[in-house]
């Protein structure tokens, strides 16, 4: 019998689901914990081992299978092996002087308030609200503007708490209440329409200072709230996967292109015109506007940006960025020295210092996109309407498959694409095995389910997966997310984070 099926697979009654966890177990200690082992290295490491060294909370990898092994995501700056990493679907952290311009726009309006309501003069005041959100109408001269004002305060100056920063700014109060997550939404077994992990907030203080660990990812629209769009100043990497604005090569391109369009239908019109009767001007259907359909960006296209808000101890369950999303994320710097806020309900946390040395706000646990039936079993979701997926922290080790029950012959079908193989480099052709020619046909068997990036599999040498897991660190390298990746997500520390989402047209799945 599947064991590990009907672990995975049977989701519990709502009143049984999960507990939403926290990290409120953590005590404030003086030295604190870091991670030394190397990012992006080929060695795996046992989970629950690695968990424990870095000194997180018991919940977090007590009740933790041995089995589950992860590697560290890898940091790159030279374009080749981010091309290749974004390719295979791997998630990377990016050089830290693309976030650069966000940490100076926070410092900036940090010292700006503070002159204000210190009486400062009004050169000293960098007003780093925008009026409207990029993409709008207005929003690049309101960008050039804060980019500006930019310059006329210090980089030299202290950055401000990121906590602090956002709980105590003249704009920390919305101007109607929000949805915030509770820490623990879309636990295994909860109701996909549960509205038990949701709170309403009025104010970002309201996010941190509460009983239960909150997190609030505030998207930014024109509805009249005051927060900086700090995701503005992100730049992306790989403008040729990223970029939203065309090149000139691609403008003229495209010019050359609609006017073929124009000029053809214009002949059209004119010919049918003296095939058919004399008909009123009036009466045949305009033509397009020239260069309408040329007003079209690069291969990058903006979707969404927001600021996220979390307490310590939020853990956000297994979900994803659909089709071609990807996300660009940073952590705004934090003083791990700052005191405790005056109504925070919790003491900090000991600190756990990342590869870079700056303190880790938020852990990332990623699986491969081949792995996704190891993670969630859609059928049975969408007949229950209950989250079926993977405990990672509390499936007890006689339900994770051992070596017998990973070898055929199977009473089941086994998880999809679950073989043991290597990866090989992405090819851009993915039915071109790695001896073939060029030009030479194809005539090896491929699996149903096969990725870019992956070779043929051989049933019968099935494994369990191997999870990626990204340090986020405050003031330290964004995190580039590609699409379609189960993940989890766990709040370290109280944080503030700001994230940007793209498409990219070189990206998005057929269906």
């Amino acid at each position: 019998a599947r064991a590990w099926r009907r672990a995975s697979a049977t989701p519990m009654p709502e009143a049984s689901a999960k507990r939403a966890r926290t990290m409120s177990d953590v005590s404030s200690r003086d030295t604190p914990n870091r991670i030394t082992e190397p990012l992006g290295g080929d060695e795996t490491y046992c989970m629950k081992d690695l968990f424990q060294t870095w000194g997180l909370p018991t919940r977090f990898h007590e009740n933790m299978s041995q089995a589950w092994r992860c590697k560290l995501v890898p940091m790159t700056s030279d374009s080749a092996t981010q091309r290749t990493l974004t390719c295979e679907g791997v998630p990377f952290l990016a050089p830290v002087e693309l976030a650069q311009g966000v940490f100076d726009a926070m410092r900036s309006d940090a010292v700006a308030q503070s002159e204000t309501h210190g009486g400062g003069g009004d050169d000293a005041c960098v007003d780093f609200v925008p009026k409207e959100v990029p993409g709008t109408v207005g929003a690049a001269e309101e960008t050039e503007r804060v980019a500006r004002n930019a310059g006329h305060v210090s980089t030299t100056a202290p950055v401000p708490d990121c906590v602090s920063w956002a709980c105590d700014s003249t704009w920390s109060s919305f101007a109607r209440p929000k949805v915030a997550m509770v820490g623990g939404w879309g636990a295994p077994g909860s109701h996909l329409l549960s509205e038990r992990h949701m709170r309403m907030v009025s104010s970002f203080a309201e996010v941190v200072d509460g009983e239960e660990p909150l997190n609030l990812q505030m998207f930014h629209r024109n509805d009249g709230e005051a927060v900086p769009v700090l995701p503005t100043h992100m730049k992306w990497p790989l403008p040729e996967f990223f970029d939203t604005q065309a090149s000139a090569t691609v403008q003229a391109a495209l010019a050359n292109v609609e006017a073929k369009k124009v000029l053809e239908l214009k002949t059209e019109t004119q010919k049918q015109a003296k095939e058919k009767p004399k008909e009123n001007p009036e009466a045949r259907p305009a033509l397009p506007a020239q260069g309408a359909s040329a007003r079209v960006g690069g291969v990058g296209v903006p979707l969404d940006m927001a600021t996220r808000l979390s307490a310590q101890g939020a853990l956000t369950w297994w979900h994803l960025d659909d089709c071609g999303e990807f996300v660009f994320q940073v952590g705004l710097p934090v003083d791990p020295e700052t005191e405790k806020r005056k109504n925070a309900k919790k003491d900090p946390p000991r600190v756990l210092l990342g590869p870079n040395g700056n303190p880790v706000v938020k852990l990332f646990i990623f699986a491969k996109k081949s792995d996704y039936e190891w993670i969630a079993q859609d059928t049975v979701m969408n007949r229950t309407a209950k989250q079926s997926a993977l405990d990672l922290f509390d499936t007890p080790g006689h339900y994770v498959p051992g070596n017998d029950e990973l070898a055929g012959p199977y009473d089941a079908e086994p998880l999809t694409d679950c073989f043991r193989d290597e990866e090989k480099p992405f090819k851009e052709n993915r039915d071109e095995p790695d001896d073939q020619q060029p030009g030479e046909k194809n005539t090896s068997p491929t699996t149903p389910h096969q990725q870019p990036g992956e070779k043929n599999k051989t049933p019968g040498s099935p494994r369990l997966p191997v999870f990626y897991v990204a340090p986020l660190e405050a003031g330290g390298p964004p995190l580039l997310s590609p699409p379609n990746l189960m993940h989890c997500v766990l709040t370290v520390r109280d944080c503030v984070m700001v994230e940007e989402r793209r498409g990219s047209l070189l990206f998005f799945d057929e269906v």
